[in-house]
């Protein structure tokens, strides 16, 4: 088995969005340093799908300083980014830093992509008719973009949202997703929804049952503070936000690592029971061979995504797509 969504194959492993960056990962410094030291132990990505990293319609700063070209950061480690390695978790609030889904796309590296992949896309406006406007302009972009079968590959458009570094409640758009989805049938490619564990069962099997979104994936980074009684938050990093500590302006950051899965899992287990109708893409917390084979029980599991074991477990990246196979 593996995730086909109208009749295209995107493999039972994806990256999540933003761990190979916008086209290969190399934007980011600490690949330089880990691929020749721990390739041939694990680290690598052969049989992944590629995910973009979420791309505003315009550019954004962001937190991440990066270099002129836009998208590679200047610092090794930025300081919006923190990793606790030996507790497997990190904090991010690296707030969609990049140029523009337009430069993005000038610079002709999605078109020739020859393996399908998914391009992560995101309005963070301040208002809900900025926002429409700017999907609508995202939609013209990539529909101008694919005039003439400049796409080399298939692609599929995720809609991301719920990441938390913007500046936005993640339920402020919720009640948006249905008119976007409206929207972006247009485009006539596979549409897939990224949420995450704070979104009710009962929107998500609404977003589901729209006859444009092809899949979810479930889920994002956990907005710091979230679910205090599930995540022991003063446990992890004591009684303030260490991204707040270190810039106040950065907010607070989203979680990532193993706190997720067990809450990945019970959101999934519960959307089950709903009888949510479109495949899930389970992401968040997946650290070891054993967490694909626990999500490959879930029946509307159809594949899995990646993203910080990438950076907290790296020697353990090609184990896991290599399970992944084997389980969906």
């Amino acid at each position: 088995m593996s995730l086909i969504l109208r009749g295209i194959d995107f493999g039972p492993v994806q990256g999540a969005s933003g761990i190979q960056g916008f086209f290969s990962g190399w934007e980011y410094p600490y690949r330089w340093v880990l691929t020749p030291l721990l390739y041939f132990f694990g680290y690598r990505f052969d049989g992944m799908t590629f995910v973009s990293k979420t791309s505003t319609l315009y550019q954004r700063d962001g937190n991440a300083k990066v270099r002129k070209n836009g998208i590679t950061f200047r610092n090794f480690k930025p300081d919006c980014i923190k990793a606790y390695i030996f507790k497997g978790i990190a904090l991010n609030s690296v707030g969609l830093t990049g140029p523009g889904l337009n430069n993005l796309l000038r610079r002709k590296k999605w078109q020739k992509r020859t393996e399908p992949f998914m391009i992560s896309v995101m309005s963070v406006a301040g208002t809900k008719h900025e926002r429409q406007f700017e999907h609508t302009g995202i939609i013209h972009s990539l529909k101008q973009a694919s005039v003439g079968g400049m796409f080399t590959a298939p692609y599929a458009v995720q809609l991301n949202v719920s990441c938390p570094n913007t500046g936005h409640a993640t339920d402020e758009f919720w009640d948006e997703i249905l008119p976007m989805l409206d929207a972006y049938e247009k485009l006539k490619v596979p549409i897939v929804v990224k949420i995450n564990v704070l979104m009710p069962i009962d929107a998500a099997c609404k977003i589901a049952d729209h006859p444009a979104c092809d899949a979810i994936v479930q889920g994002n980074t956990l907005p710091y503070g979230s679910l205090p009684d599930r995540v022991n938050w003063y446990k992890l990093f004591g009684d303030q936000s260490p991204i707040e500590k270190t810039n106040e302006t950065y907010g607070k950051g989203g979680l990532s690592g193993k706190p997720l899965f067990p809450l990945i899992l019970n959101w999934i287990d519960r959307a089950e029971e709903a009888g949510i109708s479109v495949p899930i893409i389970a992401c968040g917390g997946i650290d070891s061979r054993a967490k694909v084979r626990e999500l490959a029980k879930r029946t509307s599991v159809k594949a899995c995504a990646i993203g910080s074991v990438s950076f907290l477990r790296p020697w353990r990246v090609a184990g896991i797509i290599k399970e992944a196979h084997k389980c969906f």
